[in-house]
């Protein structure tokens, strides 16, 4: 990167300001394969030198700054044009009137309430029935029957 008399080439320069652009003021960021040719030229010229500072106060500027935020209408759009799983398509075709947590929901505090008041709600105190469960059963006993048994 430098001449046999010890001047910077202009090519090696060149190189020296696409790594910095490209991979930042910090060295380790660089190509491997280019670093150590690149350490001798910084070593050997002000110029060069000059330019990494320039590079470093940079890098510093963009630490400092915050990451650009998307819009809410940019994440909108990303998340409308994502394509549905097959599992979500496969599921609409079967379930096709919206969000399935309200029907769900609903049953389930039905099954709640319905397991609850079967438990705490007392059984009717039986008034001496005439007929047995299992007349009660049988064909021949008719609902006036049953009617005075309860």
């Amino acid at each position: 990167m430098s001449d046999d008399d010890g001047t910077m080439t202009n090519d090696g320069f060149k190189r020296l300001m696409r790594c910095i652009e490209a991979y930042g003021a910090e060295p380790a960021r660089w190509p491997e394969a280019e670093r150590d040719g690149l350490l001798a030229l910084l070593a050997e010229s002000p110029e060069a030198q000059r330019a990494l500072e320039g590079a470093r106060e940079f890098d510093a500027l963009l630490d400092r700054a915050a990451p650009p935020m998307p819009s809410p209408e940019l994440t909108a759009d990303i998340l409308a044009g994502a394509a549905p799983s097959p599992v979500r398509q496969w599921f609409s075709l079967l379930w096709p009137f919206g969000p399935v947590w309200q029907p769900v929901s609903a049953f389930a505090l039905a099954a709640v309430l319905g397991f609850y008041l079967g438990t705490v709600t007392p059984a009717p105190a039986s008034q001496g029935a005439d007929l047995s469960a299992g007349e009660m059963d049988s064909p021949a006993a008719g609902p006036s029957q049953i009617m005075e048994a309860l």
